[in-house]
């Protein structure tokens, strides 16, 4: 599962700050029923992917050892006092997984052993939901992005400056501190992402950095009289 530091930009006048990223949030979540639809089935290229993972594993190490040596890495004696001072850390930790040569490779694997499988982006022909067939109908909300979230949470006080509103600040503030969320929502409501954020921190779809420096840039330049929320996203 993956954790990632969300924006939610609110309007100035807003009363009841934590209801209206509540309110901004809803929709995107897991846990939203919807009324049946048609979609992909959820076995199409599902055993080419956990196929590929076990080649990956036993080719390189498993993604649990990779991330278990990460983190052994990461947190040296001079991390750890500074993670006591400066919320960033954690954003430096994503970052870091995300390019971490061992969780690369292993990536570099899998998606190589992936495609090279004969079920790759197909569907499961013994699958029980689908018969093969690669559609189904579901309830499962199609806007879904997390299954539960906090403000502040692991990037507590990488928004505000101060303890007294740590996670809060004037949007003109994010601009002058260079604050990059790997998610975004506006005041109308609209969800704005480097890219789709899955397991273990894998995130498929991914935006350059510069392209998504640039979008989040003109993002809050457009938003500079409202107020932005750092919260703390989980899927």
């Amino acid at each position: 599962m993956s954790h990632f530091f969300t924006i939610v930009i609110v309007n100035p006048e807003v009363e009841d700050i934590e209801a209206e990223v509540a309110r901004l949030l809803a929709p995107y979540d897991e846990n939203i029923e919807v009324e049946p639809y048609e979609t992909d089935c959820w076995c199409v290229g599902r055993k080419a992917y956990l196929e590929s993972c076990k080649i990956a594993d036993k080719k390189c190490q498993s993604l649990n050892e990779i991330q278990e040596k990460f983190w052994n890495e990461f947190w040296t004696d001079e991390r750890k006092k500074e993670a006591l001072e400066n919320p960033d850390i954690f954003e430096v930790a994503d970052r870091e997984w995300a390019n971490f040569p061992d969780r690369c490779e292993w990536e570099r694997v899998r998606e190589h052993a992936e495609k090279e499988h004969p079920l790759y982006q197909n569907p499961d022909p013994e699958c029980r939901d689908c018969g093969g067939t690669g559609k189904r109908t579901t309830t499962y909300n199609p806007q879904a992005k997390w299954d539960w979230w906090v403000i502040g949470g692991r990037y507590n006080g990488l928004v505000g400056n101060g303890s007294a509103n740590p996670n809060t600040a004037p949007v003109s503030v994010l601009l002058e501190k260079g604050v990059i969320p790997f998610a975004i929502i506006t005041p109308d409501g609209k969800w704005h992402e480097r890219g789709e954020m899955g397991w273990f921190g894998i995130v498929s779809n991914e935006k350059e950095e510069d392209v998504w420096i640039k979008e989040i840039r003109s993002i809050l330049e457009k938003h500079q009289n409202c107020l932005a929320v750092g919260c703390d996203l989980h899927i």
